[in-house]
């Protein structure tokens, strides 16, 4: 695993954390429009409920924001599962967004564009599977990961 020659991270800024909670937001609308009021009032994100939004035929039609707010809320279920996964600011050689960071590690995710990028190339989404995958990756490759 190759560090990136520009890589910091900092606190989320208030900006940031503004965003984050409009994205959560939205994704709340768009499950009880989907899937029901009684989905929608799940408290934590759960991995199935996510999949059957990705996977809901009215998501072909979805806008970028849409799927960038379903990565945040998928991001949220990942700081769940994997313990030591917080969101950070994240500036890398590409610039500076909210991502994930794993513990003090330099390892990060980009959550928010992790879905984004996949139906962009036409790829089948099984957020269950990404997370599992995510677990895998930063026992293999993060230092002191073998809480996760």
């Amino acid at each position: 695993m190759e560090i990136p020659a520009t890589l910091f991270f900092a606190p989320l800024t208030d900006a940031a954390r503004d965003e984050l909670a409009q994205c959560r937001m939205f994704i709340s609308g768009v499950t009880a429009q989907l899937l029901g009021a009684k989905a929608a009032r799940v408290d934590s994100p759960r991995m199935s409920l996510l999949h059957r939004l990705a996977s809901h035929p009215s998501m072909n039609n979805a806008n970028d924001g849409a799927w960038v707010a379903l990565g945040v809320v998928f991001g949220d279920a990942l700081t769940e599962s994997i313990p030591g996964l917080n969101w950070a600011m994240v500036t890398d050689d590409s610039g500076t967004y909210v991502g994930l960071r794993f513990g003090e590690s330099h390892l990060s995710v980009s959550a928010p564009t992790m879905l984004l990028k996949r139906r962009e190339r036409g790829e089948d989404i099984d957020v269950q599977h990404l997370a599992t995958e995510l677990r895998g990756f930063i026992l293999q490759h993060a230092p002191n990961a073998n809480d996760v």
